[in-house]
């Protein structure tokens, strides 16, 4: 494709960008490599995130465009599941939001109260 080898080739985008639009490597190594030497913790966060991606996707496409796509006897059943879900879902990623907050604030008031001479 010509319109790709032109932004490809100009060094002030492929500076900015990551190796994975242009090399399909992330820091010399392809994707399932570069999964396989990550720490175990990492692994598990990077995959976690795509599920709830994944996730958060298929409760989008199922309000807008599987709306009617049940059959009438069991749609509000279904529809009061996938809303159920949808909400338990958003509901745990804010918790998560507000306890990581939380924490990074109790974090910095430690900090402050242990090593008050360091933080001056």
């Amino acid at each position: 494709n010509e319109s790709w080898r032109v932004i490809s080739s100009k060094d002030s985008l492929t500076e900015c960008l990551p190796d994975f639009f242009f090399g399909r490597s992330i820091s010399g190594h392809g994707v399932g490599s570069w999964i396989d030497v990550m720490a175990d913790e990492s692994k598990y966060a990077v995959i976690g995130s795509c599920f709830l991606y994944a996730a958060l996707m298929f409760f989008i496409f199922e309000t807008h465009f599987l709306r009617d796509f049940w059959p009438p006897a069991v749609q509000a059943s279904f529809r009061g599941f996938f809303n159920d879900a949808g909400t338990a879902l958003v509901g745990a990623c804010m918790w998560v939001v507000l306890f990581s907050i939380c924490m990074c604030g109790l974090w910095f008031v430690m900090a402050v109260v242990i090593y008050p001479e360091q933080m001056m």
